[in-house]
């Protein structure tokens, strides 16, 4: 059995700190009761290592575009992962992502493939580069989507998704 904590309850609230976080609801009168976090208080707080280091960097998360159709890989940069700030490199063939994802001259946070052609084996591809970003441990920290502009059968994606990526119609 652990003993009751006898903390006095003046030592959480000392009046330096309650005057920090004091801010109250539109109309509120009661002064003792605090609301909100003050934004004075959220802005002393200080950013993270990984937050200035994006700020002071520049960092973009970089994408790999698996598309043969040149038309489509330009839309898909143009109007929706530019404006996502990501960086894009675009290749054709899947041996040519291969090559790139083996290389590991570059990490790719996320890996896009266009699977509305119906000929290749989407799976199988899927699972090569898959296993190109895995890292000494077995774990990938590299995402996959594999999007697609005809609707695709219910199979085919809990296969894609069984596989640990995702899969996106494009309407």
């Amino acid at each position: 059995m652990r003993p009751a904590d006898t903390t006095p309850a003046s030592d959480f609230a000392s009046p330096r700190k309650s005057a920090q976080f004091r801010t109250f609801c539109k109309g509120s009168t009661n002064s003792g009761f605090r609301a909100a976090a003050s934004s004075d208080f959220l802005q002393q707080r200080k950013p993270s290592l990984v937050q200035t280091a994006t700020v002071l960097s520049g960092y973009q998360y970089r994408a790999l575009l698996l598309d043969s159709d040149a038309a489509h890989a330009e839309r898909l940069i143009a109007q929706v992962l530019q404006p996502q700030n990501l960086v894009v490199e675009h290749v054709r063939g899947s041996e040519e992502a291969l090559v790139k994802l083996q290389h590991r001259i570059h990490y790719f946070a996320l890996v896009i493939i266009n699977v509305s052609a119906n000929g290749p084996a989407w799976h199988r591809i899927l699972q090569k580069l898959q296993h190109a970003c895995q890292r000494v441990n077995g774990q990938t920290a590299t995402l996959f989507l594999c999007v697609s502009e005809t609707r695709k059968k219910t199979d085919f994606i809990l296969r894609i998704e069984q596989l640990g990526a995702r899969y996106a119609y494009e309407q």
